[in-house]
């Protein structure tokens, strides 16, 4: 899920505490659930920002080493400048930053990646 300040082109990246590294909030369908609310759940539960109707923005093809897959992701958008994260069980801590810009926290760069073809579309 991106969630973008649309004045700024700044994403809203959460560390995660077991990777320890900033990433895009995110994660896996639950059987019987729709991409959309999946989006929604998984942005909620990590972040503690509620949204209705996140935005498709496309699709993000990859491959994934540990263990070696492909994997395909949904990826939903939503322009939220006053947006207040809140730690959670998996994100910790939270940024707003320009995608691949120069960073010195640890950003994983594919959720960067993604970021930013995100924000251009």
């Amino acid at each position: 899920m991106v969630v973008a300040d649309a004045s700024s082109r700044s994403v809203l990246f959460g560390l995660n505490r077991w990777r320890c590294e900033y990433e895009l909030p995110g994660g896996m369908i639950e059987e019987g659930e729709s991409f959309i609310a999946a989006a929604a759940r998984e942005l909620e539960e990590e972040t503690s920002i509620r949204i209705e109707t996140p935005e498709l923005i496309g699709y993000a093809r990859f491959e994934l080493n540990a263990p070696r897959r492909e994997e395909l992701a949904a990826v939903y958008g939503a322009l939220l400048p006053d947006a207040r994260p809140q730690a959670s069980h998996e994100m910790q801590s939270f940024i707003w930053r320009t995608p691949l810009s120069e960073s010195t926290a640890p950003i994983g760069l594919l959720d960067d990646v993604i970021a930013e073809w995100a924000v251009r579309s």
